[in-house]
Order: C-alpha cells, then sequence, then structure tokens
C-alpha cells in the first residue's frame, strides 16, 4: 500500500482529509481548535467522518483544550485501529484517547447531564438575582439562617409538667374515666397495626430497606397513613432533647408511631420535689428558647420580604447578617 503524502493532492471534505487506507484520518488543526474551544461542557464530540458510518469522537474538553492550546501544532490525524488523536508539533506531541472505545455510553452522558442540569439551576439564580437586584446575596443568606432556626426549634421538646400537687376534682376524675376507655378502645383497634409492626421489626423487612425513604414508606403503610409526620421520623426526632436511639425506636415502635398503649402500662412514681423543680426549670428554659427563636424567625421573615420586593435600603433593626 502506498505512504500518505502531506504535500501531495489528497480529497477533502468538511476540513477532514483521509487516508487512502482509512486506518488515519487527517483534520485541520483549526477546526480540531474550534471544537475544543467553542462550549464548556466536559466532553467534546469530533465528527471524522462524514458517511455516518461511525459515531463522532468524544474527548474531554480540558485535555483536548490544554493540547491545541499549545503552539506548534502542524498535523493532527485520528487513528481507527487505536482509537486516538494524535496532534503533532515541532517540539511537542499529544496523544488522547477516543473516550467512546473505554467508556460505556452512561458514563459519558452522566457528567453531561449534571453539568446541563448545573447550568439550569445557575440560569435560574441569575433570573433570581435579576428580580431581586442587588439584594439578593442578603436575601439568599436570611433563607439559610431561617432553615438553621427552623431545624433548632424542632429539636426543642416543650411539655408542661403537672403539678402533683393539684387536687383532683370530681370533673378531673370523670375527664380521665372517658379518656381511660377511650384510650382501651383505641388500643383494642389498632390491634392489628401491631401486629403488622411486629412483623416489620421480627421478620427483617424494615432492616431490608436501603434507604431512610424506603424504611418510612414501610412504616407508612403498616398504620394506613401515606407518609410518616416528621415526629414519626427517626431522623427527624433523635436529633430532638433526650431523643430515642435507633435501638429505643426499633424496640418501640408503636409508642414512636403516636399508637396508643395499655391503659395500666403507665408508670407509677413517687413524689419527689427535685424531679418536679427539675422539670419545671427545663420546661421554663425550653419555653423561653423557643419563644426567641419564633422572635428571630418572624424578624427575619419579615426582613426576607422586604429584601424580595427589591428595596435598596432596608433597616436592619440589629440583625446581624453572616
Amino acid at each position: 500500500m502506498d505512504s500518505y503524502k502531506t504535500s501531495g493532492s489528497s480529497p477533502t471534505r468538511n476540513g477532514r482529509v483521509e487516508y487512502p487506507d482509512r486506518d488515519h484520518i487527517l483534520l485541520k488543526v483549526d477546526i480540531v481548535r474550534l471544537y475544543a474551544t467553542q462550549g464548556k461542557s466536559p466532553y467534546v464530540g469530533i465528527p471524522v467522518v462524514t458517511d455516518g458510518s461511525r459515531p463522532p469522537a468524544v474527548f474531554p474538553r480540558q485535555l483536548l483544550r490544554a493540547a491545541v492550546e499549545s503552539p506548534g501544532h502542524i498535523k493532527a490525524y485520528y487513528d481507527n485501529e487505536t482509537k486516538t488523536l494524535t496532534l503533532n508539533g515541532r517540539r511537542n506531541r499529544y496523544r488522547l484517547i477516543d473516550q467512546t472505545s473505554r467508556l460505556a455510553l452512561w458514563q459519558i452522558i452522566e457528567p453531561i447531564r449534571k453539568w446541563a442540569h448545573g447550568q439550569q439551576r445557575s440560569k435560574a439564580a441569575r433570573e433570581r438575582n435579576k428580580l431581586c437586584g442587588p439584594l439578593a446575596p442578603l436575601a439568599k443568606r436570611t433563607r439559610e439562617q431561617i432553615r438553621k432556626l427552623e431545624r433548632q426549634r424542632e429539636r426543642l421538646y416543650v411539655r408542661r409538667p403537672a403539678n402533683p400537687l393539684l387536687k383532683s376534682s370530681d370533673e378531673y376524675t370523670d375527664r380521665w374515666r372517658d379518656h381511660n376507655l377511650e384510650n382501651w378502645a383505641r388500643f383494642l383497634r389498632e390491634k392489628p397495626i401491631r401486629k403488622a409492626l411486629s412483623r416489620i421489626a421480627n421478620g427483617g423487612a424494615g432492616k431490608s430497606a436501603k434507604t431512610w425513604a424506603e424504611f418510612d414508606a414501610l412504616l407508612a403503610k403498616a398504620i394506613g397513613h401515606e407518609t410518616l409526620s416528621r415526629s414519626q421520623q427517626y431522623q427527624a426526632i433523635r436529633y430532638w432533647r433526650n431523643g430515642p436511639t435507633w435501638e429505643e425506636y426499633w424496640q418501640h415502635l408503636p409508642k414512636h408511631l403516636g399508637l396508643a398503649s395499655k391503659p395500666w402500662n403507665s408508670e407509677s412514681r413517687e413524689f419527689d420535689p427535685q424531679r418536679v423543680q427539675r422539670a419545671r426549670h427545663e420546661y421554663c428554659e425550653a419555653l423561653r428558647a423557643k419563644r426567641e427563636i419564633d422572635d428571630q424567625i418572624e424578624q427575619l421573615q419579615g426582613l426576607l420580604k422586604q429584601y424580595e420586593q427589591g428595596l435598596r435600603t432596608v433597616p436592619t433593626d440589629g440583625l446581624a447578617i453572616k
């Protein structure tokens, strides 16, 4: 087979000069540089044939751009046998491997999809910034502070302790009797639900769940709900004060899912003044912390509303937006 000479005439089509044996395809360096520099996606495709006999060759844009930006390239050709693109210069030489020969199609599409999703989010953020003007960064930080305070508020457990010295009247006794009967009826109605939860715990159906969403879906289906509330999800209540551990949550599923307990299962405690005083102090501290967080959230929400309206001058009222 005659060797190909670059100085001689050869069939040229759309910037591609084909060798007679078609094992090597000569490409114009300017065409390769144009594909590499125009665009920002992680991969770039270069069509090496024009008859559609094979898909375009795919290369990482960052490596291809670094290769073509190096000075002194005088020739670029694609090798069909080794699936490589070679850029030759007077003093340097670059050889890039075609990614279609070493990666699956999804491994090329997935980075491009993530890049396109990031571009869409950036475009949405730019449009939102145009609406809010120069106050957009302040509005973003304010939303983050509000979400942080809401998570702190969820971890607080505020429950008013009962007064053990309060004399129980007849009305109170009647209410307690009615409540006891209702609790009994509810406890009997929920017996199939407790059996279903027991099968999930002992049978291993819950342990086979790979994600929290699957585990919560199993529990919600057992109790007859579409979804679990945040007060029933372990990943939320474990951060509460005196929240349950995983073993406690797993062993007492009916309790944490809000089911009725047996009326006589309540523990009888002797009167302890120190325990009552400690419970009152904890209640007052939790209530005060919750009110402080509510005040901060209310002030930040008012500030955020002014930011979203695009006001140029907004009084901070002493709030530090970091």
